[in-house]
């Protein structure tokens, strides 16, 4: 231990490089981004006490199941997709046995980092990642190193939900709570500016709770807005006119900065569901992860194996909306389409195997943040990170993002936070007794 302690300094360094590239992911050397080597190193750096911390959480140990079956699936089905190799293989078992160290390392070591400090690289990161998406973009590719400011419009979306928690934590560490307040609008109109739709909503609905439960006299929103958006849901799913009406209300002071969103709030081409291709994409991609997972329930086709399938895709001519791209020799154009749903993907390349593990996983942790969040009594700081890991879940349902890192280290954190929370609760317990 005391070799250990020695690299603290060193290990917390670590974390903060590792924190700044992955809100800011610019920078690849042989295909894999800096974040990637900086993790090693930080592995290394706790060799001697990290396994002994990870094979004494009862959730790590679902972690390593994850990677066992994932590992199997992805070793047994190369045979069912396109261009089979041992190499495409070998680095999806890589792949796989990375986002789970993560996963495993973050929740392990959560009330051993410096979150303040970790939190102040994510958002310098968010910074200068948001200032070159609107203002440079270009790559440079220098044999083994790989310089890309060109990062997509969901990527980066998704980027800022997952770390908003982290932000706004930092913020409002350092900035009075006037200050803290405002960047909650500027955070949302940066994602209107994207034109991205479903990032926007989530973000809004986070927003919604974020304000409540940092300020302790409004906690009593808390319970008033989760209650109101559901039934907000329920009225608007029964009857999508409804929603028509009420959202045309504010499309014009938001149409010039977000046409597509601006679209989809009203109906209208090409925004509207009917005849939205990006829309149709997901919905054909449903058919076609419930065509594989029917053929391969148990272990699925393997992990990265999704755009590699080649399905009938039987369902394709119902999508009139799509009549316009579909030609003979469209099936395969189509197959090359991502899953565009997180759950989808995991159920269609890891089997019922793999989404239930994914699910145990994660589902104590829901539960326990949605108990969290709704109790208005002894607000933390850090519980604005739980909004983030609510959105990012939401979030992975219509993208398919549970293949990056940065979804693994907000599920690390959060289950991180749970584990401390519940220590904190049984030394109080000891103590009164």
């Amino acid at each position: 231990m005391n070799n250990f302690s020695f690299k603290k300094k060193e290990l917390q360094v670590s974390l903060n490089a590792f924190a700044f590239f992955l809100a800011w992911p610019f920078l690849d050397i042989l295909g894999n981004s800096i974040y990637f080597y900086i993790f090693i190193i930080i592995l290394l750096y706790t060799k001697s006490v990290t396994g002994k911390y990870i094979q004494n959480s009862k959730a790590n140990k679902l972690f390593a199941l994850f990677f066992f079956f994932g590992a199997i699936s992805s070793i047994t089905h190369p045979i069912l997709v396109n261009n089979p190799s041992i190499y495409n293989v070998f680095k999806s078992i890589i792949q796989l046995g990375y986002w789970c160290l993560i996963g495993s390392y973050f929740s392990s070591w959560f009330n051993r980092i410096n979150i303040f400090l970790f939190s102040k690289w994510i958002f310098i990161g968010f910074v200068l990642n948001t200032l070159f998406f609107f203002l440079i973009k270009f790559k440079i590719n220098l044999f083994i190193i790989n310089i890309d400011f060109i990062q997509s419009r969901n990527g980066f979306i998704f980027n800022t939900i997952c770390f908003s928690g982290l932000i706004f934590y930092y913020l409002y560490k350092t900035r009075s709570v006037k200050s803290f307040l405002f960047t909650i609008p500027f955070l949302n109109f940066i994602i209107l500016s994207t034109d991205g739709r479903a990032g926007a909503i989530i973000l809004l609905l986070m927003s919604l709770l974020i304000i409540p439960m940092i300020i302790s006299k409004y906690h009593g929103l808390i319970k008033f807005s989760i209650i109101s958006a559901s039934l907000f849901l329920i009225i608007v799913s029964s009857d999508i006119s409804k929603f028509y009406t009420l959202a045309g209300r504010i499309v014009p002071y938001i149409q010039n900065i977000a046409p597509r969103f601006s679209d989809l709030l009203i109906g209208a081409r090409p925004g509207g569901l009917a005849l939205d291709k990006s829309w149709l994409i997901r919905q054909l991609m449903v058919d076609k992860g419930i065509e594989i997972n029917k053929k391969h329930p148990v272990l699925g086709i393997g992990l990265n194996n999704f755009t590699k399938y080649s399905a009938e895709l039987k369902t394709l001519p119902n999508y009139f909306g799509l009549f316009n791209e579909y030609h003979l020799g469209n099936i395969t154009y189509y197959n090359k389409k991502s899953s565009h749903n997180s759950y989808l993907s995991i159920l269609a390349e890891l089997g019922y195997i793999g989404l239930i593990l994914f699910l145990v996983i994660i589902i104590p942790t829901v539960f326990w943040v949605i108990k969290r969040i709704w109790n208005t009594k002894n607000k933390s700081e850090l519980d604005l990170l739980l909004v983030s890991f609510i959105g990012m879940l939401i979030h992975i349902y219509v993208i398919t993002a549970f293949t990056g890192a940065n979804t693994w280290v907000l599920i690390g954190l959060t289950i991180g936070l749970k584990n401390q929370h519940f220590l904190n609760e049984k030394r109080m317990s000891n103590y009164k007794n």
